[in-house]
């Protein structure tokens, strides 16, 4: 049976400082410190509120707290934890798997489903072809630590396509790279929604959870489109980091 982590703090009822925050500044401090481990269970509510001999609502209030800091995640059945580390991906044009070895991770794929299927018509006009013409759509599963991260689902032109070793050993721009594809530029469309059933099931994540979506048509210098891609991402293991300037 797990152990959970039990904070130790020193409540000082004669200080200006709040009961809550008096609980909140010492968790932040071990989390930042390393002496509680990402996803590691925290003692319950009703245990840790008589051990600090704070009121429940005291204590409902600084774990919402540090919740809404990203730094614990609630949840029915499973209790507290500590949130998992994230991958902070900027936005810019680069391949997961790129990022990730970048970030110091050892990256893993799984390749779900790789099979030739006839374009629809939004496929073809995206990917400048005719309807009903034959493409590659491929879905793969990205994980760190035997972690589902992301589901990449792309549709793929035949004559530019990897095959499934490569795709299971590398990530899509490297294997383009022995066929002289670079990609110069993508239009993507980032945005959140909930976890269908299928997709709650790769990413062991629960139904309905918030989920976040990256939509890309990647094109080469010559304005070719040679990536349709359509990415669910895990937001406790991931998030998109943008940098914005005034005018």
């Amino acid at each position: 049976m797990e152990t959970p982590f039990q904070l130790e703090v020193n409540i000082d009822r004669d200080s200006t400082i709040p009961l809550y925050q008096q609980i909140v500044d010492p968790f932040e401090d071990a989390i930042a410190q390393g002496l509680v481990s990402p996803g590691q269970l925290v003692e319950d509510e009703i245990s840790m509120a008589k051990r600090l001999d704070v009121s429940r609502p005291t204590l409902r209030r600084a774990l919402q707290e540090l919740v809404n800091r990203g730094l614990l995640v609630r949840r029915r059945g499973i209790g507290t934890r500590v949130a998992p580390s994230q991958i902070h991906r900027p936005v810019e044009l680069s391949s997961l798997n790129h990022d990730l070895v970048e970030a110091g991770y050892t990256p893993s794929t799984r390749v779900t489903s790789y099979q030739v299927v006839p374009s629809s018509d939004e496929v073809a006009k995206d990917l400048g072809i005719n309807p009903g013409e034959g493409t590659l759509h491929v879905i793969r599963i990205r994980s760190i630590d035997d972690r589902p991260l992301a589901i990449l689902r792309n549709y793929l032109p035949l004559d530019i396509a990897p095959s499934w070793g490569e795709l299971h050993e590398k990530g899509l721009y490297e294997c383009f790279a022995p066929r002289d594809i670079k990609v110069a530029s993508a239009n993507q469309t980032i945005g959140t929604r909930p976890a269908t059933e299928e997709e709650a099931e790769m990413l062991k994540v629960a139904v309905g959870s918030p989920v976040l979506t990256m939509d890309r048509i990647a094109f080469t210098k010559e304005g070719r489109v040679v990536e349709l891609g359509n990415h669910v991402y895990n937001p406790e293991l991931y998030s998109f980091r943008f940098t914005v300037f005034t005018n």
